[in-house]
């Protein structure tokens, strides 16, 4: 079996690609149920990949690749056949293969970073700039457009999500922005996150609309409400006649 995502996985690879990915025993059943084939690649990618305390991911038989603008390992890592991450943010993570096996890193910044494998990786640091031709390279084209795309729609949920006169409104514009922005790091010229990004900071809606042109009519709806307000009303009328009658003493 493979992953939900396995439409875009490449050939052999179990792919588990998200807004953010918790790294805990679920993920680990996840993986055992869906049983990859011995030597799969196991690619994880996500905006943040956050580890339960102290949880360690085994993969024997099996090199991992992690993708994350932040990894926080809480303590915990990635025991692996052979392991890449490519964290912007790396924090206090395990990172381990066997002997003679790779472990390579590209990251912006880290610390509390341990690497157990001989021989001994030095971490690569990058400019965000570089850091980001690096994912590049290293998802190539289809998995790149593939976070792009993923990128997108959630940006598209929190600016359709957004409601102008609610307290969250700034954080929703804010969040939905970055994503538009980050796809189109990944594919610069992808139209939709141009498109809506557009819109955001246009004032406009997600369909391109001034927030104050009223949406068309729902008609179904209306003639529900209208049908339902036109039975409560005869209902509270007849109530009220009903009772002033009794109260002068003259039955219906």
């Amino acid at each position: 079996m493979t992953s939900d995502t396995d439409t875009i996985a490449g050939a052999g690879d179990w792919l588990h690609l998200r807004d953010t990915i918790d790294v805990d025993g679920e993920l680990s059943k996840r993986i055992r149920a869906e049983n990859p084939a011995p030597g799969a690649r196991l690619v994880l990618i996500a905006r943040e990949i956050t580890h339960e305390p102290g949880f360690v991911l085994r993969a024997a038989g099996h090199p991992v690749l992690l993708v994350a603008e932040s990894h926080r390992g809480n303590g915990g890592g990635i025991d692996a056949d052979a392991v890449t991450a490519l964290a912007a943010t790396l924090i206090d993570a395990a990172l381990t293969a066997p002997d003679g096996a790779r472990v390579r890193v590209a990251t912006v910044e880290y610390s509390g970073l341990r690497l157990r494998a001989d021989p001994i990786p030095a971490p690569r640091t990058h400019t965000e700039d570089s850091w980001w031709a690096e994912v590049h390279r290293e998802l190539g084209p289809a998995y790149t457009r593939a976070w792009a795309e993923y990128r997108t729609r959630m940006g598209e949920f929190l600016f359709r999500a957004d409601n102008p006169r609610s307290s969250g409104h700034a954080d929703d514009r804010f969040e939905a922005a970055q994503e538009f922005r980050r796809a189109l790091v990944l594919c610069p010229r992808m139209p939709r996150p141009a498109e809506l990004l557009r819109h955001l900071e246009n004032d406009l809606t997600a369909d391109g609309e001034p927030y104050d042109v009223a949406p068309p009519p729902d008609l179904a709806h209306q003639d529900w409400y209208t049908e339902a307000s036109a039975t409560f009303l005869q209902a509270s009328f007849t109530t009220a006649r009903n009772l002033a009658l009794f109260v002068m003493g003259k039955p219906d």
